[in-house]
């Protein structure tokens, strides 16, 4: 049960920052991040 509000939150905060910066400035932040994940 621990898990289930987690993503609750983030979600309604990623949101958020889709409403204040724009969401394709959010989207490629997110490809951004992505790929620096996987290549590490």
């Amino acid at each position: 049960m621990a898990y289930v509000p987690i993503p609750a939150v983030v979600e309604t905060q990623a949101g958020r920052l889709g409403d204040m910066y724009g969401r394709m400035r959010m989207h490629n932040l997110g490809f951004v991040v992505f790929t620096i994940g996987s290549h590490l």
